[in-house]
């Protein structure tokens, strides 16, 4: 299936095409530098909490990682990075580009301590490393000490779920409650770099993009709590120009090419109408839309995209979507798609253990790539 030996799964489910009408110093100077900072080191059970790593080169350097280390069953949840890539399981930070002497990266991430926790003091540790650097400890704050009380559970919900530039967004705090049985004594939002204290508001954006969204919660009790959550705001009169949700391949919109002929399925993994290349989707199979496009405003393009790896014995695959200048390959070697004048492209990528070229701490793992 694959022409370096991974064997995959390769789904992409539906395209939708859019037009837009307008602390303490981690130890002395060497390759690298770390430290931690932990934004309340006294929490309760069920508590969130707000963890900043700085890390800074020393000399220049490559594929920087960072791997933190929690207590079990804590949960984490990123805030803000620029990583290429973030592995969950092993909660592990990684980037492609060169440092320079100097240059820093943050990574910003939420934990939240389980409900049913024992009390007593937890730590929390890492590393930092590079491209033929050792691993050196994170330094800095790693202690969070848990007590019994249980903290309240911020939570919020938003309407229109789907919001436009200049349209009213009602933020709603009211799922908000103290398991303790106390009442919610406070609200606190901060709406993209707007404050507001009360439980139901509405907010108007300006401009498109992801929009952060912050909401702190203060029990009777004075214990606290927060959630953050993204939303993206669409540019204004917002059209659908083109979509296939692919409950069949529609061969009046798509050409088909490759052997095996790529096909829909029904359903798979729970997903429901979902576009199977059915064989090498880089090289050798694929569609592509027979509709030409015109965006003088700009555009949007959503899909999603499913990468299913059986095999970590193969070098990479990677599904990709892209617009095209033209609508037919012009190559005519084994990949006859890589000759494609593409005009943007976006996918996930899967690296295994036969990828000779990448750094160890890039294989076997997940990426995406524009």
């Amino acid at each position: 299936m694959d022409k370096k030996g991974i064997s995959i799964l390769v789904l992409v489910i539906g395209i939708v095409l859019l037009s837009v009408a307008s602390a303490t110093p981690a130890m002395a100077a060497g390759e690298i530098t770390a430290t931690r900072d932990i934004s309340i080191q006294e929490v309760s059970l069920g508590d969130t909490f707000t963890v900043t790593v700085t890390i800074t080169a020393n000399q220049e350097i490559e594929a920087l990682a960072l791997d933190e280390d929690l207590p079990g069953g804590w949960e984490v949840t990123r805030v803000s990075d620029d990583a290429a890539a973030f592995k969950e399981s092993t909660t592990e930070w990684i980037w492609t580009v060169r440092l320079s002497a100097g240059d820093s990266k943050t990574v910003i991430y939420n934990v939240t301590v389980p409900s049913d926790a024992e009390e007593g003091t937890y730590y929390i540790t890492g590393n930092a490393s590079a491209y033929k650097i050792n691993p050196i400890a994170v330094g800095g704050e790693t202690e969070v000490n848990v007590t019994g009380n249980l903290s309240p559970i911020a939570n919020f919900t938003y309407y229109p779920e789907k919001p436009v530039v200049n349209q009213p967004v009602t933020f709603d705090a009211s799922s908000s409650y103290d398991p303790d049985g106390g009442e919610i004594a406070e609200y606190w939002w901060n709406v993209s770099g707007t404050i507001y204290t009360t439980q139901k508001f509405d907010h108007t954006f300006t401009n498109p993009g992801e929009k952060y969204v912050f909401l702190q919660v203060k029990d009777d009790e004075g214990d606290t709590n927060s959630t953050v959550k993204w939303i993206n705001v669409a540019p204004p009169n917002l059209s659908v120009i083109f979509e296939d949700d692919f409950s069949e391949l529609n061969l009046n919109t798509w050409i088909p090419f490759g052997s095996p002929s790529p096909r829909v399925l029904a359903s798979v993994e729970g997903r429901n109408g979902v576009f199977d290349n059915n064989g090498d989707g880089w090289c050798n199979s694929g569609v592509v839309s027979k509709e030409n496009f015109s965006f003088p405003n700009g555009f949007t393009m959503e899909s999603g995209m499913y990468l299913k790896v059986t095999s970590v014995a193969g070098c990479w695959n990677a599904p990709v979507i892209g617009l095209t200048r033209q609508n037919t390959p012009t190559g005519e070697g084994v990949c006859p798609t890589e000759s494609y004048p593409m005009g943007v492209i976006f996918g996930i990528e899967y690296d295994g253990d036969a990828c000779w070229a990448q750094h160890p701490k890039k294989r076997e793992g997940m990426h995406t790539s524009l």
